[in-house]
């Protein structure tokens, strides 16, 4: 099961807009979210599913900051992408040999 989390940090705008978020993840709020996560995104949108992650967040009131973190739902159901090649392998061989 893969963790992944980022932290969000006090936005710099001397005059923030109403409405505006209050704080971003460094890099201008662009995030990279690990393999297995977006593994299991992909997977989901093969099988038609809906991505669902398990969400949870942190603040620290000390440093003005929060972590959110993500992760694979415990539970999920979908299959990897090598489990499905692997299917799809022993399907072909299975009607060319005619097993």
């Amino acid at each position: 099961m893969s963790h992944f989390f980022c932290t969000f940090y006090p936005t710099h705008e001397q005059s923030r807009k109403h409405g505006r978020a209050t704080h971003y993840p460094p890099n201008q709020g662009i995030i990279t979210l690990d393999d297995p996560i977006a593994h299991h995104i992909v997977n989901c949108l093969r099988y038609g599913k809906r991505p669902q992650l398990f969400a949870q967040g942190w603040l620290n009131r000390k440093n003005n900051t929060f972590n959110v973190g993500f992760e694979v739902p415990r539970d999920s159901l979908v299959p990897s992408f090598v489990e499905q090649e692997q299917s799809v392998a022993r399907n072909n061989l299975s009607v060319l040999f005619d097993l």
